[in-house]
C-alpha cells in the first residue's frame, strides 16, 4: 500500500496548520537523472492547538512564464483556516497513522527515476 493516495479533497473540509511548502522543484526540459534524487526537509506546524492527522500535496505545472496549472488550493492557504481546493483535480494525501499534536512534519522524497515514481516518508514531532 502506498502512503501517499490520490483524493479530490474540495469533497472534505480541511483547516491548515501550516503555509504551503514548496517540497521539491523538476525541471522537465532537464534530462532523467540516471541515479535517484532525495529531498528532505522539515515543515513547521504553525498551528500547534489541533492534531495533525494528514498532509496534502498537489503540483503547480509551470508550463510558460505566463501559463501555469494548479491542482491544489483555488485561494491563498491561511493558517487555522478552511482550505478551498481546486475542483477537477486530485490531490495526493499523506494519513498519519498516529493523530498528535506536533510542531513540526519531517519528510523525505525520494525520486526512483528506473521506475518514474517518487518514494514518501513522513514524521510528525513535537
Amino acid at each position: 500500500m502506498k502512503n501517499v493516495e490520490p483524493h479530490p479533497l474540495w469533497e472534505y473540509p480541511c483547516v491548515a496548520l501550516a503555509p504551503p511548502t514548496r517540497l521539491l522543484t523538476i525541471d522537465l526540459a532537464d534530462s532523467v537523472p540516471e541515479k535517484n534524487i532525495s529531498y528532505s526537509g522539515t515543515i513547521p506546524v504553525d498551528y500547534n492547538n489541533l492534531e495533525v492527522n494528514g498532509l496534502a500535496l498537489w503540483s503547480t505545472w509551470e508550463l510558460t512564464p505566463e501559463l501555469s496549472i494548479n491542482t491544489g488550493p483555488c485561494s491563498d492557504i491561511v493558517v487555522g483556516d478552511k482550505v478551498e481546493w481546486e475542483k477537477g483535480h486530485k490531490q495526493g494525501v499523506h494519513f498519519f497513522k498516529e493523530h498528535r499534536v506536533a510542531n513540526n512534519i519531517h519528510y523525505n522524497i525520494t525520486f526512483i527515476p528506473g521506475e518514474g515514481d517518487f518514494k514518501f516518508e513522513f514524521g510528525n514531532s513535537d
